[in-house]
């Protein structure tokens, strides 16, 4: 598994899938091909009210966060005076 990468949009439509037909959180793993404690994190820190999950929440809220919010507002002021 290497080094850390941010889950994609992808990976977490992936994840939403394998909760969605029912299938055991230790099957998330494997099948997106990440760390257990990177699957764990995702689904903690991005649990619904409703203990549910969604790939378009979570990943609403990886570009709303700290870094996300950092990259896209950092943007260098391109006027000069």
């Amino acid at each position: 598994m290497g080094w850390y990468r941010h889950l994609s949009r992808d990976d977490r439509d992936q994840i939403a899938e394998i909760l969605a037909a029912g299938l055991p959180q230790s099957r998330i793993a494997p099948d997106v091909g990440k760390s257990k404690f990177t699957i764990s994190r995702e689904l903690r820190r991005n649990a619904l009210d409703n203990g549910g999950y969604s790939a378009a929440i979570a990943d609403g809220a990886y570009m709303d966060g700290p870094i996300g919010l950092r990259c896209w507002s950092e943007t260098p002021n391109l006027v000069s005076s």
